[in-house]
């Protein structure tokens, strides 16, 4: 049951935000607050088939695979919305040597899922977060050396990597035994959180 409560308030928080990006995607022509809209309804859509499988099927609901593939669309829409902005290819270079590490972590993370099964679901994962987090870590380093003219995407990498830390949390949390289990709903209330605030720093990066 406390699943169902905690889904169901995070999507209408979802419901919510989604329906403010799309008004100002409309009102304002932005394709970046479009994505992040976009990138709402995939998570929202995910959560719904989720929620209704526990709510009518006791979490039986066939093809089970449908809400992942909607979480990795959302991870995708997260990978345009930056390839929007700055109008660059996802693969660069990296600024620092230090950003291999952040492969390293992914698949370090996705060795330790995969204990416990869906192979493939979470080698797609960590291909994606690693993409998300090597964009939003270079993209810190440009703006803090002066590397790049454009910087109104600062706020909206810091609240993309913060999202992807909580998701990564969240997953951990998922896979311990009580009472670590129960810091799940503490950081996906923190999530929920994360997706309001993503509002603002989406209309900082339009802005510049």
């Amino acid at each position: 049951m406390i699943d169902i409560v905690n889904s169901s308030m995070q999507m209408a928080v979802i419901f919510v935000c989604e329906m403010v990006a799309f008004y100002d995607a409309r009102t304002k022509r932005s394709r970046l607050r479009l994505l992040y809209g976009l990138f709402l309804l995939s998570i929202f859509l995910g959560d719904l088939w989720w929620v209704l499988g526990m709510v009518f099927y006791g979490g039986n609901l066939g093809y089970s695979l449908i809400p992942y593939i909607n979480w990795k669309v959302a991870l995708l829409f997260l990978i345009l919305m930056m390839q929007q902005y700055h109008g660059e290819p996802v693969f660069r270079k990296p600024v620092r040597k230090t950003q291999w590490l952040i492969p390293v972590f992914c698949g370090f993370m996705c060795a330790g899922y995969m204990t416990l099964g869906a192979y493939l679901d979470n080698v797609v994962t960590a291909i994606l977060m690693s993409v998300i987090i090597w964009n939003a870590v270079q993209r810190l380093i440009e703006i803090r050396k002066g590397l790049t003219e454009k910087t109104g995407d600062s706020l909206l990498c810091k609240m993309i990597l913060i999202f992807c830390a909580l998701e990564y949390a969240m997953w951990t949390a998922s896979c311990l035994n009580e009472p670590w289990y129960n810091l799940y709903y503490v950081f996906d209330a923190a999530i929920t959180v994360c997706y309001i605030l993503f509002i603002p720093a989406v209309r900082k990066a339009v802005r510049e």
